[in-house]
């Protein structure tokens, strides 16, 4: 079994269609994840990151069970941006999770 994964995301596109600003998130979920509300034991999942079966980054925060931890030095940086590439490794030999954005952890 592997047990060391990486891959990239590539913001090609993001449209604001209504008031609220558009919100990525991309991550690392395990089998008991479900991405729809009312899902897992006892959360209100909606997206990777709102329950404990997934980690979520949004380049600002990492997300876990709903709570957002601030991982940002870039107090400027509050959302992707069209072309941004966004870095996600998980290593369960150390074990590791780790996010980049633009080539920057």
């Amino acid at each position: 079994m592997y047990k060391k994964w990486y891959f990239e995301v590539v913001i090609d596109h993001i449209e604001q269609v209504t008031h609220v600003q558009p919100h990525i998130r991309v991550g690392w979920a395990t089998t008991q994840f479900q991405s729809s509300p009312g899902h897992g034991d006892g959360f209100s999942s909606n997206g990777i990151g709102d329950n404990t079966y997934s980690y979520g980054f949004d380049g600002q925060n990492i997300w876990f069970a709903g709570r957002a931890n601030n991982v940002s030095k870039d107090a400027q940086q509050t959302v992707f941006q069209k072309n941004d590439v966004i870095g996600c490794l998980l290593d369960l030999d150390i074990p590791e999770m780790w996010f980049s954005l633009n080539g920057r952890p």
